[in-house]
């Protein structure tokens, strides 16, 4: 199993996340689903530490719509092989090959480009 849980808050974004938790090839439940409470940020912990690594980048309150597609996908480059504690020192974009099991690829658009 890829994803074990997933917490949504309650914004439009999640507005059918009920529908995570379910499989399209079995009944089973395969991922849980949590709803994060509405003025709460710690529910949401590492969402608001990726909101603080793309500040980095990006200042808050700035138009994204702005910058470069270029230079978005230099920020999402960093942020998926950045090592993270909360994953033991792997990297995200490492930590999801690892996830999805033999046979199976990360898109290609998460892969960076090569060096």
């Amino acid at each position: 199993m890829l994803f074990k849980s997933v917490t949504a808050d309650n914004g439009a974004k999640f507005s059918g996340a009920e529908d995570l938790g379910g499989s399209s090839l079995c009944s089973a439940q395969r991922t849980r689903l949590y709803l994060a409470h509405p003025c709460c940020s710690c529910g949401r912990g590492t969402n608001g530490n990726h909101d603080g690594m793309i500040r980095r980048f990006i200042p808050k309150g700035s138009d994204i719509g702005l910058r470069s597609e270029q230079e978005v996908r230099k920020i999402q480059d960093w942020m998926n092989t950045y090592p993270r504690k909360i994953l033991g020192g792997k990297t995200p974009l490492g930590r999801l090959k690892a996830g999805m099991g033999e046979g199976l690829t990360a898109p290609p658009f998460l892969e960076p480009p090569p060096r």
